[in-house]
C-alpha cells in the first residue's frame, strides 16, 4: 500500500464481552466477502481468492476483484457492505444492522445481480468452520455501542501500519492481507530456501483476534522450519511479549501488554516486538 499513514490510533479498551461480541459480528460480516471470493473468483492454491485488504484511508476491508472488475467491501465501524467499481467508488451499499445472516446474503446477491454480476454459483457455503454466535440462530446484526466497533477497527488500522513497516524492511515478505477464517491480518517472510528454491524456513507476522491459544487480541510472530530446531526451547525472555515453545512456536504481544500506554508508545512497542523478534528468529 503506497503512502500509508503513520497515524497510529490509540487503543484504550481492555478486552471484554462487549468488545468480543463486536469483533465476532465483524468476523461473521467479512464472510460475505469470503463467500463471493470462494464462489465467484477462480480458486487459488493458497485460498487467497477469499482474502481481503484493509484500506486505512477508506476504512474498508476490500475483497479481490471479480471478472467484471467489481469488489465487495465492508466498513468495520458501521457494518455496511458495499460494491465497488475498479476505481473503488461505490455503486451500491446496504447496512447489515437489523438483518439476519440470511437476509443480508439475499440482499448482497440481489445487489450483485443488479450490477451485472452472474450470481448463479453464489452460496453461503464455506470450507471452514466459524465460531458459533447468536447470528447463526436467527439473531440480527446489532450495533448497540459504536465505540466497540470503532475500537476493533482501530486495531485493524494499527496492524496495517506496523506490518507494512515491518514488511517494507523485509523485501521478500508476502503482501499484508486479512484472512476470513481466523480473521487475522498477516504476512510471512521467507528466510531460507533449498536447492530447488523452495522455502524451508519462514516467519509469520500478524495481528490475531482472541482464540484458544490467547484469550485476547494479540500481535504474533510465528516460526516454521522444514527441519527441527533443537534450541528453540532455550530462548531467553524477549524484551516485549512472550515466547511460546509448544506445538506453535513463536511470540505474542497481547493487548493487555500495551493497552494503557500512550499511542506513540503502543506503536513503538509493537514495532520493537516485531523488529527484535524477527532478528532473533533469523539468527536462530
Amino acid at each position: 500500500m503506497k503512502n500509508i499513514s503513520k497515524n497510529w490510533k490509540q487503543v484504550n479498551l481492555p478486552f471484554n464481552h462487549a468488545l468480543a461480541d463486536a469483533l465476532a459480528q465483524q468476523h461473521h460480516a467479512v464472510q460475505y466477502i469470503a463467500m463471493v471470493g470462494k464462489h465467484l473468483i477462480p480458486k487459488e492454491e493458497d485460498d487467497s481468492n477469499t482474502n481481503m485488504a484493509y484500506d486505512i484511508g477508506k476504512e474498508l476491508l476490500i475483497g479481490n476483484q471479480l471478472n467484471n472488475g467489481l469488489r465487495i467491501a465492508l466498513n468495520l465501524k458501521s457494518l455496511e457492505i458495499s460494491i465497488l467499481q475498479p476505481d473503488l467508488n461505490p455503486i451500491g451499499a446496504f447496512l447489515l444492522e437489523g438483518k439476519t445472516k440470511h437476509e443480508a446474503f439475499e440482499e448482497l446477491k440481489s445487489l450483485l445481480a443488479n450490477s451485472g454480476t452472474d450470481v448463479t454459483a453464489l452460496t453461503t457455503k464455506l470450507h471452514y468452520p466459524m465460531p458459533e454466535h447468536a447470528l447463526d440462530n436467527g439473531a440480527t446484526f446489532m450495533i448497540e455501542d459504536k465505540s466497540f466497533f470503532r475500537e476493533n477497527a482501530h486495531h485493524r488500522h494499527n496492524a496495517e501500519i506496523v506490518l507494512h513497516e515491518i514488511c517494507k524492511n523485509n523485501k521478500k515478505a508476502a503482501p499484508v492481507k486479512v484472512w476470513p477464517h481466523h480473521f487475522d491480518t498477516g504476512s510471512f517472510i521467507p528466510t531460507a530456501y533449498n536447492e530447488k528454491g523452495e522455502t524451508i524456513r519462514s516467519i509469520g507476522v500478524g495481528w490475531a483476534i482472541a482464540d484458544n491459544m490467547v484469550k485476547e487480541p494479540y500481535f504474533y510472530l510465528s516460526f516454521w522450519s522444514a527441519e527441527a530446531i533443537n534450541n528453540f526451547n532455550k530462548m531467553s525472555k524477549p524484551s516485549q511479549g512472550t515466547w511460546l515453545t509448544g506445538d506453535w512456536k513463536g511470540a505474542v504481544l497481547k493487548l493487555s501488554d500495551f493497552v494503557n500506554l500512550p499511542a506513540a508508545d503502543q506503536h513503538e512497542q509493537t514495532r520493537s516486538f516485531f523488529t527484535n523478534g524477527i532478528e532473533f528468529l533469523k539468527n536462530l
